[in-house]
């Protein structure tokens, strides 16, 4: 993988312009900590083997689905996909 000419910037972004997509993006992430929250609060010997195996499958496959969209990878990564996607990984706690 390689680095833009100066690293500096993958970590230097204005606010890029609110598309829908964008917009769309952010529900996403925004979603998936809470997922996360939840899933790191969930109480696996109080909730049944079921339901457990249930949000397992179901995770996997939302993880499937997504391995199939385009992805930042084709650029190396969200540090090397330009300014606007870069903000994206300092802003994410995920």
């Amino acid at each position: 993988m390689s680095l833009p000419p100066d690293p500096r910037v993958a970590y230097t972004a204005g606010d890029p312009v609110e598309t829908e997509h964008r917009a769309l993006k952010h529900a996403l992430v925004g979603e998936c900590r809470r997922v996360i929250d939840r899933i790191a609060l969930l109480d696996p010997e109080r909730t049944g083997v079921p339901e457990l195996a249930q949000l397992v499958d179901e995770t996997r496959a939302l993880g499937d689905r997504l391995d199939g969209m385009p992805s930042l990878r084709r650029f190396g990564g969200l540090a090397t996909s330009g300014a606007d996607d870069a903000a994206l990984m300092e802003r994410s706690g995920v």
